[in-house]
């Protein structure tokens, strides 16, 4: 082999080797591996009803909760107007009132709610001439406390009556104090709120009544147990409030009139002529004999009913009064009045409870 041939196949040796070594070094000889995968996109959270929301009830923040949204219809619907849809945050539908029923699961919109704002004032939920009386009744004589706001309602009341003097003897009664009564508040909130009252408790209900049946009612609690029961809502609201058609109601307004200007005070004579109760009748006065010698006054005897016949005092017939017999404190008999609301009944005086009868 020529030498020349030797130094061209030596030399294209070199320059392969130095290719290679060159093609190595940047990396041409390694497999390229492909781009990672990109990350999907989450998908968007929304607002949705975790119960039935019902029209005009307030919502709170437990009636609601955020879910992604699942299917592809709902995630480009929601793509093409994300600012139409409630924020992805349970405070942000917190004391909403939906203007529509939502059932449970519904994305909820910004337009599925009224306008955000306070309720309105207890003020301009009576009428002219009307008052506003909380009372405080049971949810068993408040119809299972389902009764809502808006609705209208008699107000009864049921009292313990004392038949005798000492009032071991008491009889229960029920009577109508008010009728026709609408419901402006629940709960004492004035938000319209959803809720389930537990059985044994008194809810709080206020209710639109003229001024004398608000004082009436306020006196009523301190002597018996209130009840509400629904009616339906009254012929005619007032002013005037007097009824023609009516014993109870005829002389309405001359009382609210009374009332208005401060010259009336409610007391037991309104509830006895409610529940028809005869007044207590005063006792008879003593009988005084006068002791006459011949012709001259000499002395008197004075003598009181209840003392059978035997004589209290005896004194000189000058004329002076007698002294009457000392008060006992005991409404006497002949008459009936109210039992105080915390009496209880008498476990050995013999005292009788008879049924409730309504009047």
């Amino acid at each position: 082999m020529k030498a020349s041939t030797l130094f061209a196949l030596t030399l294209a040796l070199l320059l392969g080797l130095g290719a290679a070594a060159t093609a190595r070094y940047a990396g041409l000889f390694d497999k390229k591996q492909p781009p990672p995968p990109e990350a999907p996109e989450p998908p968007p959270k929304v607002l949705v009803a975790g119960i039935t929301l019902f029209e005009d009830i307030t919502v709170t923040s437990q009636m609601v909760s955020v879910r992604a949204l699942s299917s592809p219809e709902e995630i480009k619907a929601y793509k093409q107007n994300p600012d139409k849809y409630m924020p992805a945050s349970a405070s942000a539908a917190h004391l909403r009132m939906p203007n529509r029923t939502l059932p449970a699961n519904t994305v909820l919109m910004k337009s599925d709610f009224k306008e955000a704002g306070m309720p309105e004032s207890l003020s301009s939920r009576i009428g002219p001439g009307y008052r506003a009386v909380n009372v405080q009744v049971m949810k068993e004589k408040a119809a299972g406390g389902v009764i809502q706001v808006g609705e209208h309602v008699d107000v009864f009341l049921t009292a313990k009556i004392c038949v005798d003097a000492a009032c071991k003897e008491k009889i229960t009664r029920t009577a109508c104090i008010a009728r026709g009564c609408k419901v402006v508040m629940k709960r004492g909130s004035l938000w319209p709120m959803w809720g389930n009252d537990p059985d044994g408790k008194a809810i709080p209900f206020t209710v639109e009544v003229n001024p004398y049946r608000a004082a009436l009612i306020q006196y009523a609690t301190s002597v018996g147990d209130l009840a509400l029961i629904p009616s339906q809502p009254p012929a005619k609201r007032g002013p005037p409030f007097a009824e023609s058609t009516s014993r109870e109601y005829a002389d309405e307004d001359l009382r609210v009139e009374k009332m208005n200007s401060g010259e009336l005070t409610i007391g037991a004579p309104d509830l006895h002529r409610i529940f028809g109760l005869v007044p207590a009748a005063p006792p008879p006065p003593p009988m005084k004999v006068v002791h006459i010698e011949g012709t001259k006054p000499v002395g008197a005897s004075v003598f009181a009913p209840q003392s059978g016949g035997h004589a209290l005092q005896a004194g000189p017939a000058d004329g002076a009064p007698a002294a009457s017999a000392p008060a006992t404190g005991i409404q006497p008999s002949g008459g009936m009045t109210f039992a105080p609301k915390d009496d209880k009944e008498c476990k050995t005086c013999g005292g009788k409870k008879d049924e409730p009868v309504v009047r």
